[in-house]
Formats: C-alpha cells, sequence, structure tokens
C-alpha cells in the first residue's frame, strides 16, 4: 500500500512539474554549425526525457543480452 502511494504521488509530482514548466514562456535556442534550432523549454524537457527513456531502454538490453549466456547456463543447472 505504502509503494502504491508513493508511485501516485511521484506521477502526480512530475504531472505536477510538466504542467509548470508548459507554462513558463521561452524559447531554447541552439546555434550550431551555421544551424538555428528553435524550440520551447517545454518540448526540449520532452525530447530529453524520451532520450534518457530510450538510453535507459538500450542499456538493459545491451546487460541482458551480456548476461544471457549465464542466464541460461544457471536454467539448464
Amino acid at each position: 500500500m505504502i509503494r502504491l502511494l508513493i508511485f501516485f504521488l511521484t506521477v502526480g509530482l512530475i504531472a505536477y512539474g510538466f504542467a509548470w514548466l508548459a507554462d513558463q514562456p521561452g524559447d531554447l535556442i541552439i546555434n550550431w554549425q551555421e544551424r538555428r534550432i528553435e524550440m520551447p523549454i517545454f518540448w526540449a524537457f520532452v525530447g530529453l526525457g524520451l532520450l534518457v527513456a530510450a538510453m535507459i531502454f538500450l542499456w538493459s538490453l545491451l546487460t541482458g543480452l551480456i548476461r544471457s549466456p549465464a542466464t541460461i547456463s544457471d536454467a539448464f543447472k
């Protein structure tokens, strides 16, 4: 029950943070190699979050593949 409460509290705080961030005015402007990238700060944070989630997924997939021979050999024991 405590874990469920902590989970809902965490999700609520993240949602509140994103709602606060969406209400803040401002743009992120990046000038790099003669290119100009402009985006609202909210979408920059969303993109960063998706990038972090993809990196975590790829890392767990890679470690699972590396550990798979040991896992299979343990299953046959």
